[in-house]
């Protein structure tokens, strides 16, 4: 398939590869894709599924941090793995990772940068056999994912990121 890009959409491509989080124009248009299909999917859902939606974004910005819909799903995994053995513990560190989440939203600052996982602006604070990936630069940060430090998380960061 032949595809002819306007050159102010070339031209904001090749911004982004200019910050290294993207090798090629192929990477950048991929995860433009990626974007555009969450929303369109999100747009898809009832109404009341979407107001449920909107009214979370609004306590969590109250909170002074917000979700990707990746870091969401990335909490929901690891409560649920961790609920199949211990409910009680699952709730507990469900509960440590939202006082983390207000305590970096009060403070970005307190991660660190970690450019042998990626060169994109975000930074990573642990919690247990935990990392959280949030981007500071924005206010409220933006929890970007919650993984586990046994994963190939330069891969895995490069795909998501």
């Amino acid at each position: 398939m032949a595809t002819t890009i306007r050159p102010e959409d070339e031209q904001l491509i090749a911004e982004v590869m200019r910050t290294g989080a993207y090798q090629n124009a192929d990477e950048v248009i991929a995860r433009a894709l990626e974007v555009l299909r969450s929303e369109e999917e999100w747009l898809d859902e009832p109404r009341s599924a979407s107001g449920e939606k909107i009214d979370r974004a609004f306590e969590q910005f109250e909170r002074g941090h917000l979700f990707s819909a990746e870091a969401q799903n990335d909490l929901f995994e690891i409560w649920r793995r961790i609920a199949s053995d211990n409910l009680a513990l699952a709730e507990r560190i469900d509960n440590e990772f939202h006082d983390l989440f207000c305590f970096v939203g009060q403070d970005a600052a307190p991660g660190h940068v970690r450019k042998d996982l990626t060169r994109r602006p975000v930074l990573f604070f642990p919690l247990y056999s935990f990392l959280v990936v949030y981007q500071a630069e924005v206010a409220p940060i933006r929890i970007m994912a919650v993984l586990r430090g046994k994963r190939n998380l330069k891969l895995f960061l490069r795909k998501r990121l």
